[in-house]
């Protein structure tokens, strides 16, 4: 894993660096984000053109992602992070948080 704070789409591409594409497909940030939403890790927002955004909630810190500021375009927007304690409770639960066998109370 890089060193630092990362992005979910930085985390994808360093898994997918060693992942065997004869047993699994590679992995998406966007995918990642759907499972940590639907456990309750992660939230979404709407933004002003009715898109929508990922952002951090109250669960957010106890698993290692935080919210930064970060800048798309010259806006001003909380950018999703993972520390290195966030980095290890994702790769020690990938297998089961991508395949749905896990709940926010199940990731340590």
């Amino acid at each position: 894993m890089p060193k630092g704070l990362i992005g979910i789409n930085e985390f994808a591409r360093a898994v997918n660096l060693v992942i065997d594409e004869n047993v699994s497909k590679k992995l998406t940030g966007a995918a990642i984000n759907r499972k940590l939403k639907e456990i309750g890790v992660l939230s979404e927002e709407k933004i002003h053109d009715n898109s929508k955004r990922t952002v951090v909630n109250g669960n957010s810190i106890a698993y290692g992602i935080e919210g930064i500021e970060g800048y798309y375009n010259r806006e001003a927007y909380q950018r999703v992070v993972f520390n290195d304690i966030g980095k290890g409770i994702i790769l020690k639960n990938l297998i089961d948080l991508m395949t749905g066998h896990t709940t926010n109370e199940s990731l340590t």
